[in-house]
């Protein structure tokens, strides 16, 4: 039977492979499946940040660039994103490491959750210990979620080369990639979580589903016509998205 959850063997395995490896106190309900890490991303960032309904907005905080240009798309609203530039340590004459600015960071209200990637897709920058710790704390005194990209970081795939530890806490957000762990046709997004994230990602699994149920008859009807070639004028239920707490917005 289908969970919108996320397969639930897998699931409680995940959860079991976190607890006993890492000693992390999550259990099955912190745990869920999306269809690829990119649609995770999708849900999370729309979830924390853009319009809501009571007139304000909020933005996505990157605390550093450069960072993984596949975030650039994912907002439903225009100017989503906010972001920092890098202190630049000089290692040696040909070696340089990027470091998070952290008396630059444009910290205010409209902030809505922080995310870094872990390493960082391409440069392969990896932040220290004391840096997670240091963004954790800044996320957990302002009330907002901490949003990690280990799609190729701990703990696995761990296509990481220094010396670091993998990062967990109650307002950290974790999202893995199985198709980074050598699975690229699995298309596996993997979100740990507070249980209220988690289960708002469910919810937001299941209208996915079922809208694609409700395409797939269309078109099984013959009637995929239609939104393959709309008419001018015509609406389609594809071109609007409500999220929990935003306003309804319509293209049409």
């Amino acid at each position: 039977m289908y969970d919108p959850q996320g397969e639930k063997s897998f699931v409680k395995a995940m959860a079991r492979l976190l607890r006993e490896r890492l000693g992390w106190p999550v259990g099955p309900e912190h745990i869920a499946l999306t269809n690829g890490s990119q649609s995770a991303f999708f849900m999370l960032f729309n979830m924390f940040a853009g319009d809501f309904d009571d007139g304000t907005r909020r933005r996505i905080l990157l605390p550093m660039t450069p960072e993984y240009i596949g975030y650039a798309d994912a907002g439903l609203s225009e100017d989503f994103f906010v972001s920092a530039k890098p202190v630049i340590d000089e290692l040696t004459p040909h070696t340089f490491k990027y470091r998070v600015d952290f008396a630059a960071l444009p910290l205010d209200d409209s902030i809505g959750a922080l995310c870094v990637s872990r390493p960082t897709n391409p440069t392969g920058n990896v932040l220290t210990d004391e840096e997670m710790r240091h963004l954790s704390e800044i996320a957990r005194e302002r009330d907002i979620p901490l949003i990690l990209d280990g799609a190729y970081g701990l703990p696995f795939p761990s296509l990481v080369y220094t010396d670091v530890k993998p990062f967990w806490d109650d307002h950290l957000i974790l999202c893995l990639s199985l198709s980074k762990f050598g699975l690229p046709a699995a298309r596996t997004g993997i979100v740990v979580a507070h249980p209220d994230i988690i289960r708002a990602i469910a919810s937001i699994n299941a209208i996915i589903e079922s809208r694609a149920r409700e395409f797939r008859g269309h078109v099984g009807d013959g009637d995929g016509r239609q939104w393959a070639n709309p008419q001018p004028g015509a609406s389609r239920s594809s071109d609007r998205f409500i999220r929990p707490g935003h306003s309804e917005h319509s293209d049409s």
